[in-house]
């Protein structure tokens, strides 16, 4: 049984605004079993059926002049004419109130919907295809009319701060880069190769915002789809503390009253969850997070270490469909409708990538969306951060850096960073050196000198002059 979107007098008023103030974010979540109103109903019918095809709302003058001739009931026509006449001029907060109270019915009629839906389906299908689907509703009921009139907002949207927090290297923070670090709604991406030290690079990021956020009940969430949750733990204690990894394991005791004095200075606090590979959803990311708010507790920073290893309940033709849509849907969890924080990530870069000093875009693992989904990428290994795409400032620079691996800590040199193009361009091979090496490599597999053909050239040598290779094995060399 449907409800009834308040008295007669708030549908009348209701179908004013929605028609006058364009509300198309409402249309789609209107139903004419909703109104009492026959002249209400055919109204609704009418703009649904117009929207479907123009996505767009009727205007009044066109129902009037177009819909309404077209009723063949004379009495709902009459009606419908008389209505559109009829309407008086609304206060601004009185268009307010009837918005917001017919948000809120549109909600709990869509939950309602929802619960139902998913109540006839529990005895047939898996609970983590339930649950997702049961997410998705709720994301979707976070339609309102928070939207920005760009004139007439101006004065109240254009001072919004970008609410940041620090990636603590150094001068990537400053105000020509991350500008101040990666802020609320925004998600970052570390490539690296296998041993890249992608998660102690996600530990240092905590840690940062362990040291950065103030609050008792402001929270750091770890995700950790591949190493033990006490490893990880470990490793971030190990990065407050400044005590190598290896001794605090082994010889805690001695380190036990300095260790403990030093993380009860810090007042927000850090949880780890644990998940094995390829078992992690997003949905029970999402389970875990309002476990955690449910406590009273502000999420500041989410880290997923790492996207790569979760599974998704959304199927797609290859992984990388797989993989975007994990990654899209963490974004997601960023977002100021959600948990209102930065959320950084890491991912594999491909075989190419792994055994090349300078790591691009090009060489992410499976699925090239991970980059344009992100809003900060970074490419990491032991002697250099590569900004390669930034939202928030200027992109494509080198920064040197140091790793610390028994404390997870990362530090950026305070020199200015090399712009990638100047590096490329400075380390490019010539052609000549390009064909020297190929020559070289080549009597080093096979023991003789290279037939002579042009190696570089547009045309294609000739069959007897083609390579051989002799079996796989020659292949991967």
């Amino acid at each position: 049984m449907n409800l009834i979107i308040g008295s007669k007098a708030f549908q009348r008023k209701f179908a004013q605004i929605l028609i006058e103030n364009k509300l198309s974010e409402l249309v789609i979540y209107c139903a004419e079993e909703y109104f009492d109103l026959i002249v209400l109903r055919s109204l609704i019918t009418a703009i649904k059926d117009y929207y479907e095809k123009y996505t767009a709302i009727p205007t009044r003058e066109y129902l009037k002049d177009i819909v309404a001739p077209d009723i063949k009931d004379d009495t709902i026509k009459n009606g419908v004419i008389e209505y559109l006449n009829s309407w008086e001029e609304l206060a601004l907060d009185e268009v307010e109130a009837i918005k917001s109270t017919a948000i809120e019915f549109f909600k709990k009629q869509s939950l309602k919907n929802t619960i139902i839906n998913i109540a006839e389906r529990l005895p047939h299908e898996a609970f983590a295809t339930l649950e997702s689907d049961l997410y998705k509703s709720m994301a979707d009921l976070n339609f309102s009319n928070d939207y920005i009139d760009t004139a007439k907002d101006i004065d109240s949207y254009i001072n919004i701060p970008r609410i940041t927090t620090p990636s603590g290297l150094g001068i990537i923070d400053g105000e020509e880069f991350l500008n101040g670090g990666l802020g609320v709604g925004e998600m970052g991406i570390a490539l690296g190769g296998i041993g890249g030290s992608k998660s102690h690079f996600l530990v240092d990021r905590a840690c940062t915002a362990l040291r950065f956020h103030k609050g008792v009940k402001d929270a750091i969430v770890y995700f950790t789809c591949e190493l033990a949750d006490n490893v990880i733990a470990t490793r971030a204690v190990s990065n407050l503390t400044d005590i190598p990894y290896t001794p605090l394991k082994k010889e805690y005791e001695r380190y036990r009253d300095k260790v403990k004095e030093i993380l009860s200075t810090i007042k927000p606090r850090l949880f780890v969850k644990e998940y094995p590979s390829n078992t992690a959803t997003v949905a029970m990311f999402r389970s875990y997070l309002d476990n955690i708010r449910g406590q009273g507790y502000n999420i500041k920073l989410i880290c997923v270490d790492y996207p790569d290893e979760m599974k998704t309940n959304i199927k797609g033709d290859t992984s990388r469909f797989v993989l975007a849509n994990i990654f899209r849907d963490l974004r997601t969890l960023s977002h100021k409708k959600n948990y209102g924080c930065p959320l950084w990530t890491c991912s594999q870069v491909n075989r190419a990538g792994n055994s090349k000093d300078i790591i691009t875009l090009s060489e992410i693992s499976e699925c090239f969306t991970k980059g344009a989904i992100a809003d900060i990428a970074l490419s990491i290994n032991s002697e250099k951060i590569i900004l390669l795409k930034n939202r928030a400032g200027k992109d494509k620079y080198i920064f040197p850096c140091s790793i610390n691996t028994s404390t997870s800590s990362f530090m950026v040199s305070p020199n200015p960073p090399q712009p990638l193009k100047d590096y490329m361009d400075k380390n490019k091979m010539s052609e000549k050196d390009l064909e020297t090496a190929i020559k070289q490599n080549y009597k080093k597999i096979y023991g003789k000198d290279l037939p002579d053909i042009d190696i570089l050239g547009e045309e294609a040598p000739d069959s007897k002059n083609v390579i051989p290779f002799k079996n796989n094995e020659d292949t991967d060399k």
